[in-house]
């Protein structure tokens, strides 16, 4: 008897299967390689406190601030170009190759300008800013000249991640870069650059940063067709990338937002506690922004093909991913913050409770901003700006009305808290407009592990509350139980099945 003939529904569906099963391989590699990434970055917080108790925390506290004003800088000078590469390498292939040279010489030239002419009238405007110095005035001027190199490496390594590698981000971004700046930092000052020092850091961090990007990309690129050079960046390119040019400034405004008004209704000590508040807070942030980019290329593929089933599988497994990583840092700093944050200096020991209370947000908010990410894979970028500008109008209002009364926890509430409206927004948009919805059972079933941990650890601390235990033995142990009941269910868990990949599932199944 002759074996039946694949019907076209039936070869779709393998089709689906095969290409969700991509899919998951793409997550599981971009999870491993940003697993290699913490691995390196646990001495970091060693090395930064190394830096802030060698400059203090008022000298620490004005580079925050010209930090944030750089970063803002840097999203206006790249024009959207970076993160439209995102969108624009997975659709158009070895054609749009020659775009990112186009978007290299217009970033570049942009930013030369830009710096100049911030360097022009930063001090006029810095000089009525409470507590400015003239050291502060140079800093500025120094920390300028890394603009055009920050923005050509964020250019060059989103031109990676559309090719679907990841790994020079991580190693560039969230390794290199701030390992190189607090190194350099000590070495200026250990060479009598004290006031100076961190910002002659911070410019030759980018270009340390720079020449690595530079050498990913052209392994990465190597076997590309040549592409021809042209000045003028294509117009479908610029289209896209307008409404993500304003949406990432509003982006890193809205990040750098609370350093501001904290900077503007207190003092730089406090801006300095603040500073590394949201720099342990970015450890479990950045475990959700690690997935960003992929899954913008990921969404892009899944909207060339108007493919609902593989945007909901391929989000749904992201959002997994992103929860199973998240609860043990967020529980690690919970357990240990009020021990570590004095490390920094006597002053840094009032930010154990604001920085409960940002990285209880950024765990809330981490699987569900996962929506806004695919949003812009569709090609909605307008609405991104949309939303981003609803976000910064709100969260500057709870800045203004919780900062001046609740100082640091107030920052900590308005800047969380106005991000999770962001995110119950973007669910609802991708609903509506892609048929799509990430939270199903796979989602959400990371809670049931993190559950089960909690309930062990919060009835081990009521045994060992009065035992008289050294303090980090204590929290240790307290952290030790949490990590072995957490790792044994979801090992359980994905035995039986339940945390399995897409396509292990699929194949299991078949």
């Amino acid at each position: 008897m002759a074996s039946p003939v694949p019907t076209a529904s039936a070869d779709a569906s393998l089709g689906d299967r095969a290409a969700i099963a991509r899919d998951a391989s793409v997550l599981r590699r971009n999870v491993a390689i940003n697993f290699a990434g913490y691995a390196v970055k646990l001495g970091m917080p060693v090395l930064l406190a190394f830096g802030t108790n060698t400059y203090g925390a008022a000298r620490w506290g004005l580079f925050v601030t010209l930090q944030a004003l750089i970063m803002i800088m840097v999203r206006v000078i790249l024009l959207g170009l970076d993160k439209s590469m995102l969108w624009w390498i997975p659709n158009r292939g070895p054609n749009g190759y020659g775009a990112l040279r186009s978007a290299l010489f217009t970033v570049v030239a942009f930013a030369a300008g830009f710096g100049l002419l911030a360097a022009l009238i930063g001090e006029p405007i810095l000089r009525h800013w409470k507590g400015t110095s003239p050291a502060q005035i140079v800093s500025l001027r120094i920390m300028l000249l890394g603009l055009p190199m920050f923005g050509a490496t964020e250019l060059l390594l989103s031109a990676c991640i559309g090719r679907k590698r990841v790994e020079p981000t991580v190693i560039v971004r969230e390794t290199l870069s701030p390992a190189t700046l607090i190194t350099g930092a000590l070495v200026f000052h250990a060479y009598g650059a004290i006031e100076t020092g961190i910002a002659w850091a911070f410019v030759v961090a980018t270009c340390v940063e720079l020449c690595a990007a530079s050498w990913f990309y052209s392994r990465i690129f190597a076997h590309s067709p040549p592409a021809r050079f042209a000045p003028r960046v294509p117009p479908d390119l610029m289209g896209y990338a307008l409404p993500l040019w304003l949406s990432e400034i509003l982006n890193s405004s809205l990040l750098r937002a609370g350093a501001l008004v904290i900077a503007a209704c207190t003092d730089p000590v406090t801006v300095g506690v603040w500073g590394i508040v949201t720099q342990f807070g970015t450890a479990i942030r950045t475990i959700r922004g690690a997935f960003d980019s992929i899954v913008t290329v990921l969404s892009a593929d899944a909207a060339r093909e108007r493919n609902e089933r593989r945007l909901t599988e391929t989000l749904a497994y992201a959002s997994q991913l992103v929860s199973l990583t998240q609860f043990p840092v967020f529980v690690f700093l919970l357990v240990f913050a009020d021990m570590i944050l004095p490390l920094y200096g006597p002053d840094f020991s009032r930010g154990t409770v604001p920085l409960a209370v940002l990285c209880g947000f950024w765990l809330l908010n981490g699987a569900s901003g996962l929506a806004g990410v695919a949003l812009a894979g569709h090609g909605y970028s307008r609405l991104t700006l949309i939303n981003t500008v609803i976000t910064l109008a709100l969260q500057l209002v709870l800045l203004v009305w919780l900062v001046p009364p609740f100082g640091l926890t107030g920052a900590a509430i308005a800047v969380g808290g106005s991000y999770s409206i962001q995110n119950a927004i973007q669910v609802a948009q991708l609903k509506h407009y892609t048929g799509a919805f990430q939270f199903t059972r796979r989602a959400l079933q990371p809670l049931v592990p993190a559950a089960t941990a909690a309930v062990a650890t919060l009835a081990l601390r009521a045994v060992l509350a009065n035992a008289a235990l050294n303090p980090w033995l204590s929290r240790g142990i307290v952290f030790g139980v949490f990590a072995a009941v957490y790792g044994a269910v979801t090992w359980f868990l994905w035995r039986r099945g339940d945390l399995r990949s897409p396509g292990q599932s699929t194949a299991k199944g078949a």
